[in-house]
């Protein structure tokens, strides 16, 4: 019997419970933890720029999408492995760095770009392996946009996101 479905980004995500004995899953079927992609928290600028990101689905492609009020503007998404406590910086209120700033060997940047003319960037990220040990592992991103009159040396910080690797 399928559980509540989920629509995200163009993908029609489901689970099955299974009602009568233990039978093997059928192939294409999502046994265990559904991919999610979940805000952590607002971004800081005035206006602040918004981060979207598909769920990272085994076997599948990441895609993000920054919208923002800054044409042409330089853009880059950060990574870190894992969900980390976020930073509020003291010198800019209600400013939060999601990504692990604490330990440089995990703060990747994993795509640059500029917006277009109305200030959105469509990033394809990377294709998730489809390994099963990847299952489970949970993923901070958030972006940056300069033009210059950021609160953050003229960035302004987009929403962090928690990406859990599924099916």
């Amino acid at each position: 019997m399928p559980d509540r479905p989920l629509f995200a980004l163009g993908t029609l995500l489901f689970s099955a419970t299974l009602l009568f004995g233990q039978a093997p899953a059928p192939e294409g079927s999502c046994v265990g933890l559904l991919a999610a992609s979940s805000s952590l928290g607002p971004g800081c600028g005035n206006p602040t720029p918004d981060l979207f990101a598909s769920p990272p689905v085994l076997g599948g492609a990441v895609f993000a999408m920054v919208s923002s009020s800054f044409p042409s503007a330089p853009t880059y998404v950060y990574m870190s492995i894992g969900s980390h406590t976020p930073v509020h910086l003291g010198w800019v209120t209600n400013c939060t760095i999601y990504v692990d700033l604490v330990n440089s060997a995990n703060f990747f940047v994993i795509a640059q770009g500029f917006t277009d003319a109305t200030g959105t960037l469509m990033l394809p990220l990377h294709r998730v392996p489809n390994d099963p040990s990847l299952h489970g592992l949970q993923l901070t991103i958030q972006a940056e946009v300069w033009d210059g009159t950021g609160p953050v040396f003229g960035d302004h910080l987009t929403n962090g996101i928690l990406l859990t690797v599924g099916c």
